[in-house]
């Protein structure tokens, strides 16, 4: 995070790389995609139609100054905006800046392709209840049997 520079990191150096992160349009997209969201890097590639190669380049450069975060899910990594602290080195400029940044509208070309990477994740979220909706039921019942849950739940509603 841009909280303090890195101990090998000069404060002019760290601003250095904090203007470098903002200073490429695709990296401001980026910014503004990961926003409110959290984005593998095929999604991020698919929604700028940005090859793997550079999208990777370009997450490395906004990681590194501490503007995203990442979380591994299985083999992938997915991105999203780091949490700025609230009074360290930069962090009054980074926040000035991402606030100005978040009210720039995104190109609708990369709302469309945003839109495509939710149905998609929609239609696969459905698609594995669907496989798996038998072998769920049958885990759900392990765990507790449905009537039982179910019987519990409509006692307690006078609690709502």
């Amino acid at each position: 995070m841009p909280a303090q520079p890195l101990p090998s990191q000069s404060a002019p150096a760290a601003i250095l790389a904090l203007s470098k992160a903002f200073a490429d349009p695709l990296r401001l997209d980026v910014l503004r995609l990961l926003q409110n969201n959290s984005f593998g890097v095929m999604e991020l590639c698919h929604i700028t139609s940005t090859p793997q190669s550079g999208m990777s380049h370009h997450l490395k450069i906004l990681t590194g100054c501490g503007l995203l975060e990442t979380r591994r899910e299985g083999t992938s990594i997915f991105y999203r905006r780091a949490m700025l602290p609230q009074n360290g080195f930069l962090s009054g400029l980074t926040k000035t800046f991402l606030d100005t940044l978040d009210q720039t509208p995104l190109p609708p070309e990369l709302l469309k392709t945003r839109q495509e990477i939710y149905d998609d994740r929609s239609q696969q979220s459905a698609d594995f209840f669907k496989r798996c909706a038998a072998q769920l039921k049958e885990n759900q019942d392990l765990v507790a049997v449905s009537y039982t849950h179910l019987r519990a739940h409509e006692t307690d509603s006078y609690l709502v």
